[in-house]
């Protein structure tokens, strides 16, 4: 892997932002990127002909948005936009998105299937958790030991989270047991909020009650 600017003609005008003129119709600029690394070689931008019905998608991204994390041997997005043509099947980039959404050369969306969809047409054996099992979830949280940690191998900023050998509610882990189920962990966190959210409303009538009587004692 090398930095592109080291190879032989990069940079030299043939296509992409050193022209004014596009690409002609059925045709892209190779920028000369892999998905993986830049292979150095004659590294010239040219028009080449377009892979036949391939063009730059947007892949699913993170279930919940978690902000950018830059992926591993992954070059950043140039000139690709979504929907533009592309001529290397397979090939991704970086576009610096919230939700870490990258671009794929590719002849089919990948988000058709199978990206988390959350609308009912897309479910079976929906079940809406009753009064006790939103009890018992919550409480799954409030066992939930939380501590900060920095990545062996990594950015050197401080984490903050909870670690998988604590054994956390199933439904925060995916099932490889090697990584966070982030739209699970969020769930559980609102269980413990509705759950908040039904002691205050009890205790606020509670109080209504007594202010009621203590006003009645006065009269």
């Amino acid at each position: 892997c090398v930095n592109p600017a080291t190879c032989r003609g990069w940079g030299l005008p043939g296509c992409g932002e050193d022209v004014a003129e596009p690409c002609p119709a059925g045709q892209v600029c190779d920028r000369c990127g892999t998905s993986s690394c830049f292979q150095c070689e004659d590294c010239v931008p040219a028009c080449v002909p377009q892979a036949n019905n391939h063009q730059w998608y947007r892949t699913c991204g993170d279930p919940v948005c978690r902000g950018h994390m830059p992926p591993p041997n992954t070059r950043r997005c140039d000139q690709e936009m979504a929907g533009g043509g592309c001529n290397r099947p397979g090939t991704t980039c970086d576009p610096v998105d919230e939700c870490n959404v990258l671009l794929i050369c590719s002849d089919m969306d990948p988000r058709a299937d199978p990206c988390p969809r959350s609308k009912a047409a897309y479910k079976k054996e929906i079940h809406y958790l009753d009064a006790n099992e939103v009890t018992r979830l919550a409480k799954a949280v409030e066992d939930i030991r939380l501590a900060t940690w920095r990545y062996k191998r990594g950015p050197a900023e401080q984490r903050l989270g909870f670690i998988i050998d604590d054994k956390p509610h199933p439904a925060a882990v995916r099932k490889d047991g090697e990584h966070v189920d982030l739209y699970g962990y969020t769930s559980l966190a609102v269980s413990a909020l509705q759950q908040q959210a039904k002691a205050i409303k009890a205790l606020q009538r509670e109080l209504s009650a007594l202010k009621t009587k203590v006003e009645a004692c006065g009269k």
